[in-house]
């Protein structure tokens, strides 16, 4: 009798340590910050532990997301972007078909220089130009030439082509290919005359130049520091970044928009991409606490027009898009 007590009094602490109070996820850097703030005040509202929230970048973020369901895995991501049909595919495939996609605000990719450096009034097709390891040239496709931004239109600076942006890994790289690159590519008629086959010539579309003019810097801070060093040369960040530099860079114009906190939430600026929150809706009742996280995320405080968010650098969705979103959301969790 007193074993089976014993061994009763056993299984109930093993299973209490195994069960897991702390919320998990992970996802976008540039995100981070924003998430990271809500956990902050999360556990100092509830007395509920911090959240564990890693920045490993979008990408790897979905990898992650996308493993399986239960207490071994990540119960949210932040992402810059919509998850991919091969993401949705993963997770279908590991049990993860549950999912709850939350857009939470806007970002923006913007071209920055130095406060000192000219004025860039630019055109995606001349960031396109200006990056391409190989461009078009009397019906031909070749490596790319173009040295100087004057090189491409006599309009632009005469300066030298120099560029600084993140890596292969990075969701800010992956959301530049597809808003400037990809969506480029189909101005100029002799790609796909010359590459018929979709996949080959989406890659050398979205091949970026390896000559110098592109230079891969993966800390978004050191990014900023060399623009500081190299007078008129830009760098491929996110807009909260050049919000928090705004004394010592500046952005771009992209397409006539200059990125600002107006022209992202009206979306008029071209580089403005959707963040999102994806959430396993089955950790609802797996982990405790997560919807409450939850709804102090999607909250007026929090992502409203004057939310705590936007000193983070979020752009928030316009009022009857949120009130949409909250509506959505507050049902699921009921």
């Amino acid at each position: 009798m007193k074993y089976y007590i014993y061994l009763t009094i056993f299984l109930s602490l093993s299973l209490n340590i195994q069960a897991r109070d702390k919320i998990k996820g992970a996802g976008s850097m540039t995100l981070y910050p924003l998430i990271n703030a809500v956990g902050e005040v999360y556990n100092s509202t509830t007395g509920n532990t911090l959240p564990m929230i890693a920045a490993t970048g979008t990408d790897k973020g979905f990898k992650l997301f996308c493993a399986g369901n239960g207490e071994n895995y990540l119960d949210f991501i932040s992402a810059t972007r919509k998850i991919k049909t091969s993401e949705k595919k993963l997770c279908s495939k590991n049990g993860v078909t549950r999912i709850v996609e939350i857009p939470i605000g806007y970002d923006a990719i913007v071209l920055a220089s130095s406060r000192n450096s000219v004025k860039y009034k630019l055109k995606l097709a001349h960031l396109f130009l200006a990056l391409v390891a190989k461009v078009p040239l009397e019906g031909k496709i070749v490596d790319n030439y173009y040295k100087k931004w004057s090189d491409i239109s006599r309009f632009l600076p005469d300066t030298e082509i120099k560029i600084f942006g993140p890596g292969n890994i990075s969701g800010l790289r992956n959301s530049f290919i597809d808003l400037v690159m990809r969506k480029t590519c189909t101005e100029f008629s002799e790609y796909k005359k010359l590459y018929a086959n979709h996949k080959k010539r989406d890659k050398i579309c979205t091949s970026l130049r390896k000559d110098g003019h592109y230079i891969i810097e993966k800390n978004q801070k050191k990014i900023t520091n060399k623009i500081l060093a190299n007078n008129n040369s830009l760098a491929i960040l996110d807009f909260s970044a050049l919000e928090k530099n705004l004394i010592q860079i500046k952005g771009a114009y992209i397409s006539g928009e200059y990125p600002d906190f107006d022209s992202i939430f009206d979306m008029d600026y071209p580089l403005t991409r959707t963040s999102y929150i994806y959430i396993k809706q089955d950790h609802f009742n797996i982990i405790p606490n997560l919807a409450i996280f939850i709804k102090m995320l999607i909250s007026e405080d929090a992502i409203g027009e004057e939310g705590y968010l936007l000193f983070k650098g979020l752009v928030p969705l316009n009022k009857k898009a949120r009130k949409q979103m909250r509506s959505t959301i507050l049902k699921i969790l009921e």
